[in-house]
């Protein structure tokens, strides 16, 4: 276990960070949660910035309420930082939704989590937050061979616009695609022994798929809202109803031909148990977004889809991007 401030005081005495930009969790009520996830991004960033060509790199929790993750790079140091509101709000989402797999008719979710030891909502909370270390790592990709200092931030607010909208699309389809990858063989691995068996039912690793699929779909439903208005042009980044659309589909196609062989799954109904997973986690006495979604989706499909394939063919034409790099 890495203790978090001495791993980020060169960083302070190289002028990199400040003290007051960093997020000090040791007496948070949420300490062990705060450092298991720095554990895990540190240690993977160790691992990998090496084969992905971004060392050095560095992770850390922002000193910031809001739900939202940075990716940057300052002289010659890239950097992955995190706020520390999106641990807060997201583990007091999950939190409330504890009673829900304590009913008998999803109380099976829980055996699926409990086999890493944890509850079913810490599963979706885990996972959820991948997504963001796993985004983030992917624009750092996007400009491993870039000297120059950037800096690109997540869930702006609903007025920003954005000069260039498609070529910011691209770049943030492109860390999307990094991270349904990323996210995908998560799932995999979950229920793998040492020999790389799956051990578990077919049931079991649908539904587990499902969780998984469940806590992305809820992310964006619950940042769309800054966004009331689907839009395909403007804006630095694609409107979340455009983002879960691909990113379900990324991770779909990524586990089906990396599980063993002879294991094959129904992904219609997996996300269909998703899509439901998600309704009924997300609603509340004031309606429910996950519908509101629903409507609009079934409204735009077939715009979204169009927007979505412009995108992928745009993207051919950038070799900076992950996709292209790797």
């Amino acid at each position: 276990m890495a203790n978090y401030l001495e791993t980020l005081q060169p960083l302070i005495h190289a002028n990199i960070l400040t003290e007051s930009e960093i997020y000090n969790y040791e007496n948070d009520y949420l300490q062990q949660v705060f450092q298991r996830f720095f554990d895990f991004c540190s240690e993977n960033l160790e691992l990998n910035q090496a084969d992905y060509h971004i060392t050095p790199s560095h992770f850390y929790y922002a000193n910031n309420y809001e739900i939202n993750a940075t990716a940057y790079q300052k002289d010659g140091r890239k950097l992955i930082a995190v706020n520390m509101g999106a641990i807060d709000k997201l583990w007091s989402f999950y939190e409330g939704k504890n009673a829900f797999f304590e009913s008998p008719e999803n109380e099976h979710y829980q055996g699926i989590a409990e086999h890493k030891h944890i509850s079913a909502t810490e599963l979706l909370f885990q996972y959820t937050t991948l997504f963001f270390y796993y985004h983030e790592f992917g624009h750092l990709i996007q400009h491993n061979n870039d000297p120059n200092n950037f800096s690109l931030k997540e869930n702006l607010i609903a007025n920003e616009s954005a000069e260039n909208s498609l070529q910011k699309h691209i770049f943030e389809f492109d860390a999307d695609w990094f991270a349904a990858g990323q996210l995908a063989f998560v799932l995999v691995e979950f229920y793998k022994d040492h020999d790389g068996h799956l051990y578990t039912t077919r049931e079991n690793l649908s539904d587990l798929i499902s969780l998984g699929l469940a806590a992305i779909f809820i992310y964006f439903v619950l940042t769309s809202d800054q966004f009331p208005q689907i839009y395909y042009q403007g804006r630095s980044h694609p409107h979340p109803y455009v983002r879960i659309s691909y990113v379900l589909t990324f991770v779909m196609d990524t586990f089906q031909p990396n599980l063993p062989e002879g294991i094959d799954l129904n992904l219609q109904a997996i996300l269909a148990n998703a899509v439901l997973l998600s309704e009924h986690l997300l609603a509340t006495n004031f309606g429910n977004p996950a519908m509101t979604f629903a409507g609009v989706f079934l409204e735009e499909s077939e715009s979204i889809e169009a927007y979505i394939n412009a995108v992928i063919e745009a993207s051919e034409n950038y070799p900076e991007l992950s996709r292209n790099k790797l």
